[in-house]
């Protein structure tokens, strides 16, 4: 029983630090995302040179997000 106690002693550190290392990949994942893309006309071409905006919104909770189009008709939608 004397030799089993310094096997405890080292091995709960040894597991709280696995624990510790394990977590952390976790901390990357987040909840929301990001939408970005470029405002085209029906024919497929980005159409440039206009400041509008876009509102996207949720079906589920109606929720609505806006975003700004850039003169080169690129919109950037995040922390959706």
């Amino acid at each position: 029983m004397i030799n089993k106690i310094p096997r405890i002693r080292l091995l709960i550190p040894l597991l709280t630090l696995c624990h510790m290392l394990l977590a952390l990949p976790s901390l990357a994942q987040t909840n929301t995302g990001t939408i970005t893309g470029n405002l085209l006309d029906p024919n497929g071409s980005v159409i440039t040179g206009l400041s509008s905006s876009i509102t996207l919104t949720s079906i589920e909770n109606g929720t609505v997000y806006d975003a700004n189009v850039t003169l080169a008709g690129q919109y950037s939608l995040t922390n959706i």
